[in-house]
């Protein structure tokens, strides 16, 4: 999907950071409609929970008036140390109100489509995100409001 300039500060506005998209996010996320294109530069928007945002969510953001007061800007994401394990790594997103049934849904289906076919241990990460985001839009929220 192309981006422009104004997109960008919009979508930054209601609290998406962009950051350059390596080759292999390039390989992997762009079936997924995961990459943005600015001009040449490839781009992946996170969301504030750290999740990749697909064109369609992008699209929905987009289309919501601006933030009275401007959201407090994302610190930059540190690269993960080659030490850690992906099952390590996965800790890093924030709960969600009631995250049993949501990270038993996702662990059931990452466990299924890696038993399913071969799978790099470099893309477990991106696969938990893209799979765990799906599955927070899918299953409703329980919890206080």
């Amino acid at each position: 999907m192309q981006i422009t300039a104004e997109q960008i500060r919009a979508a930054e506005a209601q609290g998406c950071r962009f950051e350059p998209a390596s080759e292999r996010q390039v390989r992997t996320l762009s079936m997924q409609r995961r990459i943005f294109w600015q001009g040449t530069q490839a781009l992946v928007a996170l969301r504030q929970d750290g999740f990749l945002e697909t064109a369609a969510t992008l699209q929905q953001i987009l289309e919501q008036p601006a933030p009275e007061e401007p959201s407090t800007p994302l610190p930059p994401r540190e690269p993960e140390p080659a030490s850690i394990s992906p099952a390590e790594s996965v800790v890093t997103a924030p709960p969600a109100a009631s995250p049993a049934p949501t990270l038993a849904a996702t662990a059931q289906m990452v466990a299924a489509v890696v038993a399913a076919r071969s799978l790099e241990a470099a893309d477990l990460p991106d696969l938990i995100r893209s799979v765990h985001g799906s599955v927070s839009r899918l299953l409703p929220r329980t919890g206080k409001s």
